[in-house]
């Protein structure tokens, strides 16, 4: 992971290549590298976060952040379409 001594949350595959960990210190997206068996990293963002909500019919991850947990930052994901052959 990219943050050190972090405490993790909670993870959400936001498609069958894409994970998002939730951690108390932010959000980290990775891709899955199934091949590699490896996890590349897409994106973070460095957030205290107290706790997370993740709908999957829209891909939106809603985080609690503030000391007081009264402020919510979403996180929308793209799901991408797969072709096959």
């Amino acid at each position: 992971f990219k943050t050190k001594n972090a405490k993790i949350l909670g993870f959400c595959w936001t498609s069958a290549t894409e994970i998002v960990f939730i951690t108390d210190q932010g959000i980290e997206f990775y891709q899955v590298l199934a091949e590699k068996r490896t996890l590349k990293l897409l994106k973070s963002q460095s957030i205290n976060v107290n706790w997370y909500m993740y709908c999957p019919e829209s891909s939106v991850i809603l985080l609690s952040t503030a000391n007081l947990c009264n402020v919510l930052q979403p996180f929308h994901f793209k799901v991408r379409q797969h072709c096959s052959r």
